[in-house]
């Protein structure tokens, strides 16, 4: 979504609610669950204000330490160079120390 809205220029509350529209499965039920205990209305809820209950449900620093975790026991196994190579690009970011690093 954060791709899509580099592109178009919304206002803050419908870029809250494209992505909210587009919630499926667990993430749609945890959020149906947000909105009932914090008693929130969806028509109120700014882009900020969703991406930090995102964030906090979804990108906690456990969630960051076990894909550090997971760069640092990369192993080519039964992966194929191609697909390590990839899994090792997607797994930098979480490793900002060594992306600074030529």
């Amino acid at each position: 979504m954060k791709k899509y809205f580099q592109i178009y220029n919304y206002f803050s509350k419908l870029k809250s609610r494209m992505a909210i529209y587009n919630l499926t499965g667990k993430a749609d039920i945890w959020w149906k669950d947000v909105k009932r205990i914090t008693n929130i209305k969806e028509k109120y809820v700014t882009w900020t204000i969703f991406k930090n209950f995102f964030k906090r449900k979804y990108l906690s620093e456990q969630y960051f330490e076990e894909k550090e975790k997971e760069f640092y026991e990369l192993r080519l196994g039964l992966m194929s160079m191609k697909e390590l190579c990839s899994k090792f690009l997607s797994l930098l970011r979480y490793v900002p120390y060594l992306v600074d690093e030529k």
